[in-house]
């Protein structure tokens, strides 16, 4: 580790590195594909000058994708993934499972949502998916995922307890959806992740590295972010 003694030193040595305006572009613009913000893609490529016609498709197809899942249509989300990559979801069985679980979740959610009497309850239509889409993808690792949607029937939604409030929680679709996202990148030749995301993880990496070298310097915080 070289020998800073003052923070003043360390932003020193940082402002010593050349980064081109060009790599700060391209990896804004990486982050953009990645997580499919198409107009905010577009601008940047208009005001910079950089070439998105390759990527603009696949920016447009994950959006839709997310928005589907994000809106709680999943049935459509999943009809979208199939018609453009049909063997998707058959290389992907976990992912699959995780749609499907979520289409049930959905059912349940508009069946809470409509305040529906006991009699008027879709219990059948609910058992019957779960059994024709769900029952035979429920490997020994995923069954105790299944038994616990399952249990959003047999309560209130305000006698829940945490772990199955959870279920619930819009959160889910956010976490889905960004499942989905990460696997048609892959799929489109893309890195899962964004560039931008893993030089956050390299950072953090590396303050430790510092801090457990006694180096003295300037740590990350929220201001540098904005």
């Amino acid at each position: 580790m070289p020998s800073i003694k003052k923070a003043t030193q360390w932003d020193t040595a940082l402002d010593g590195i050349p980064v081109s305006k060009e790599a700060l572009n391209s990896i804004v613009m990486d982050y953009l594909i990645v997580e499919g913000y198409k107009d905010a893609a577009r601008q940047l490529a208009e005001e910079a000058d950089m070439d998105l016609t390759l990527s603009m498709e696949s920016i447009n197809h994950r959006h839709e994708i997310r928005t589907l899942i994000h809106s709680g249509d999943i049935e459509g989300a999943i009809a979208h993934i199939n018609e453009s990559s049909p063997e998707l979801l058959e290389r992907n069985e976990d992912l699959h499972f995780d749609l499907l679980r979520l289409q049930l979740i959905e059912m349940i959610r508009d069946a809470n949502d409509k305040n529906l009497s006991s009699e008027n309850f879709p219990y059948k239509q609910i058992l019957e998916f779960a059994a024709s889409n769900l029952a035979q993808k429920a490997t020994k690792n995923r069954l105790d995922d299944l038994e616990e949607t399952m249990a959003l029937l047999c309560f209130q939604p305000s006698e829940l307890v945490p772990r199955l409030q959870a279920l619930l929680d819009l959160k889910l679709r956010r976490s889905v959806a960004a499942s989905v996202n990460e696997v048609l990148l892959k799929q489109q030749k893309f890195d899962g992740e964004a560039k931008i995301k893993g030089l956050y993880k390299l950072w953090g990496w590396a303050e430790h590295q510092c801090v457990k070298e006694k180096v003295n310097f300037r740590k990350l915080d929220e201001s540098d972010l904005s």
